[in-house]
Parts: structure tokens; C-alpha cells; sequence
């Protein structure tokens, strides 16, 4: 099995340049760098699980009649997963979840746009082709995802957004995203023009807005306490 084809060198080559992230960013958190380099490996398997797992979920015929195999991954169900990622970290390491979801939501961002890469080599998330153009689906996809990674290390510095916020907004405007960007890449719709894709898209909107209300509400609770 060749290793680039197989799509492992894109997760694990996102992981090193997390693993990066983590160790210069460490510091801001109050984080030891052993630490940190955990968070990362435990990020890396649940993230691999989920795709994985989600793959599964969505090729139930094709696996059943081939086998798992090494090859296919499924990105939304590493994004999915990354609730359980922060929560298993959390209670491993006994820390908030907030901070924990703030420290983990580039690394992941990261892993994601460089797997990416991995698509448009094996040729598969391909955009359609119109008038001789053919969209550029995976490339966009690993731009916006390393733009939004810079624009969340930004906020997460200077705003000092350490209670999660980044990581519920990265579920609705991903989400958004690749809600967008599946109208105009080769698929297999369910019904009409709207796709597999589509419907996690809008269950990742929806996990998000559900996420932000519960930061919203936590924080008028703690505001509450503290006016009494």
C-alpha cells in the first residue's frame, strides 16, 4: 500500500503541523508542552475513528461487500467526533471544556485542510465541470480552512475567546461552507440537488448554533452569580 495514496501521509503530516501549533501555542494556554503533545495524539485517533467510522456509515453496501480496508475516510465524521475528542480530554486532564475546545479547534482545522490534498491527488471530492472549468472543490476547501485557522489563532489572541467560541462557530460556518460548495462538486445526490453532504452540513450548523446558545447561556448564568 503506498502510503500517500492511502491518504494516512496527509492525517499524519496535518498532525506534525498541529503538533507545531501546539507546542508554540502552549504558553498562551497555560499548557505543558508534554501536555499539549497528548492533546494532539488523542485529537489525531478520535479524529481517525470518526472518519472512519462515518465512512463506514455512508458506504454500508460497498463495505460490506469489500471490506473497511485501509483507503476512505470521511471528514465530517472527524469534525463530528471532535465532541467527544474534547470531552474525553477534559476529563482525562480534568480541564474546562471551553479552554480545552479552544486549544484543539486548529489543530483540527489544520489536519483537515491538509487531508484535503489527499483528495485531489486520488481524485475523488472533484468539482464538475462547466464550459470547460472545472472547480477546484479540494484546493478551495484546504485555502479556506487554513485562512479560517489564522483567522481563529487572531481572534483567539486578541479577543482571548477561551470558552469555546471559536469551536462552536467553526461547526456553523463550516458547516455553511461546504453546504455551498457541494452544489458544485461531483456527488451523489439523495434526492433532488441536495446530497449526503448537505444534510451533515446542516446537522453541523445546527450542532454549532446549539453550542454557542449554551456558551451564551453559561455565560449569563456566571454574570447572574456574580451581580448576586
Amino acid at each position: 500500500m503506498n502510503i500517500i495514496e492511502s491518504g494516512y501521509f496527509f492525517w499524519i503530516l496535518g498532525f506534525v503541523i498541529g503538533q507545531i501549533y501546539y507546542l508554540i501555542d502552549a504558553p498562551f494556554f497555560n499548557e505543558k508542552p508534554i501536555r499539549a503533545f497528548c492533546y494532539g495524539v488523542i485529537n489525531l485517533v478520535v479524529m481517525m475513528i470518526g472518519a472512519k467510522l462515518m465512512y463506514i456509515v455512508e458506504n454500508f453496501v460497498y463495505v460490506m461487500q469489500h471490506g473497511v480496508g485501509f483507503q476512505g475516510f470521511s471528514l465530517y465524521g472527524a469534525i463530528f467526533f471532535q465532541l467527544l475528542s474534547c470531552a474525553l480530554i477534559s476529563r482525562i486532564f480534568k480541564k474546562d471544556s471551553g479552554t480545552v475546545a479552544s486549544f484543539i479547534v486548529i489543530p483540527m482545522i489544520l489536519m483537515l485542510a491538509f487531508y484535503r490534498i489527499d483528495c485531489l491527488i486520488s481524485g475523488c471530492c472533484g468539482g464538475i465541470t462547466a464550459g470547460g472549468f472545472k472547480f477546484p472543490t479540494q484546493i478551495t476547501e484546504s485555502v479556506f480552512c487554513l485562512l479560517l485557522s489564522s483567522v481563529f489563532v487572531a481572534l483567539t489572541h486578541r479577543k482571548r475567546l477561551l470558552r469555546g467560541q471559536c469551536f462552536a462557530w467553526y461547526f456553523v460556518i463550516y458547516g455553511a461552507f461546504r453546504f455551498a460548495i457541494e452544489f458544485v462538486r461531483v456527488r451523489t445526490n439523495l434526492f433532488w440537488v441536495i446530497s449526503l453532504s448537505h444534510v451533515w452540513s446542516l446537522l453541523a450548523i445546527a450542532i454549532g448554533v446549539l453550542l454557542i446558545l449554551r456558551g451564551r447561556a453559561r455565560t449569563d448564568f456566571r454574570n447572574d452569580v456574580e451581580e448576586v
